[in-house]
């Protein structure tokens, strides 16, 4: 029989570990700690303001290295029209000229293929 760490019986070295470390040596001092902890000053718009400041400061340093960047890449290409994205490199320019293209020029571009 194999010994699995994780099998569902309880573990008494562990146990007996938790409770020494859970249970209090000064129980007076650890009342204290914990009515500290419950009576602290802080709300928790004051955790949410002290987490703001660094993500705020990061989300302008970001912002401040794009538009460094993109001054220095200089200007950007004239963007290209549909008609010539789409366009195949052999098609005819008639045949996307127009809203309808010609049914005739149509197959003849299909079957020049």
């Amino acid at each position: 029989m194999t010994v699995n760490p994780f099998d569902s019986e309880r573990d008494e070295h562990l146990g007996a570990m938790l409770q020494n470390f859970f249970e209090p040596s000064d129980h007076p001092g650890f009342v204290r700690k914990v009515l500290a902890g419950v009576h602290a000053t802080d709300t928790s718009w004051d955790v949410l303001g002290h987490w703001a400041r660094p993500s705020v400061a990061a989300g302008l340093a970001f912002l401040m290295g794009v538009t460094v960047w993109l001054a220095l890449k200089g200007p950007a290409e004239a963007p290209a029209t549909l008609s010539e994205v789409m366009r195949p490199g052999n098609a005819p320019a008639r045949l996307f000229s127009s809203a309808r293209p010609d049914n005739e020029l149509v197959l003849e571009v299909v079957l020049d293929r």
